[in-house]
């Protein structure tokens, strides 16, 4: 028996060599490299589509969509190669009841709050000091209104790969890995990964024009505290990141 578990014992002890274990500082070259990973082909997308400059709509979903879904599988896999749970990210299932379902509905509808003002103010402060005609260019969207099936399939598509993708990807995955990177949940590295994830939640909104990057900036960035503030608990944004985009695309289907 003795011989066994001095056997076992190496095991256990070259164990934390080569897998994060849960509830332990991540490793920064470690962090550094999922970064990489996960980023890089977005990058080089994002850049593709800002030189090509895409003019349909359509063509530009075809590659965006399936760029932020393969995006959520890359993630799957560094978090499993890393042994993070999901629950580490801030998607885990708690035990559901009623009095659980009403607290997580008052939180979104705070977070849905924040990140509207995030929005606003952004926008306010660019008309203020910018120009006072600026607006986010939505022209991309003019083939939602009226039009009912492209609205239903849109909206589909939209809560999986934005209301869902968005936020595992920008505050989740994103904040977890730049906290690693600076050496741990510390005040200094967290707001920095705020800030750096906000600003890149931003950037991939491009397509909405300078306005619409600077107005999704200060929306992620409310986005973000929340998240920290919520204790990481990804689903109170995801669902007001729904609610978002919901009534968007309700609005531009309106649209005469």
């Amino acid at each position: 028996m003795s011989t066994r578990i001095e056997q076992i014992r190496p095991l256990a002890e070259r164990e934390p060599q080569t897998a994060e274990l849960p509830g332990h500082p991540p490793r920064p070259k470690a962090a550094l490299f999922d970064l990489l990973v996960v980023f890089t082909p977005l990058l080089l997308s994002a850049a593709y589509l800002l030189v090509v400059s895409i003019e349909s709509p359509v063509t530009f979903v075809a590659i965006a969509w399936p760029l932020n879904f393969c995006t959520m599988l890359l993630i799957a896999c560094r978090i499993r190669s890393r042994n993070i749970s999901w629950r580490e990210l801030g998607c885990g299932w708690g035990r559901w009841n009623m009095r659980t379902a009403a607290l997580g509905s008052l939180q979104s509808l705070i977070v849905l709050f924040l990140a509207m003002l995030g929005f606003v103010v952004a926008g306010a402060a660019v008309m203020v000091f910018i120009d006072p005609q600026a607006a986010p260019d939505m022209s991309q969207y003019n083939y939602l209104s009226g039009n009912l099936s492209l609205f239903l399939v849109s909206l589909a598509g939209v809560l999986v790969v934005s209301s869902f993708g968005e936020e595992l990807i920008y505050r989740s995955f994103l904040i977890n890995r730049l906290e690693a990177l600076l050496g741990g949940a510390s005040t200094l590295a967290t707001s920095t990964s705020v800030a750096c994830s906000s600003l890149w939640f931003g950037l991939i909104h491009f397509h909405w024009g300078w306005v619409g990057v600077v107005q999704t900036t200060g929306m992620g960035l409310a986005l973000g505290l929340s998240f920290i503030l919520l204790k990481r608990n990804l689903w109170p944004l995801v669902a007001a990141h729904a609610t978002m985009d919901t009534l968007l695309l309700l609005q531009l289907y309106l649209a005469r």
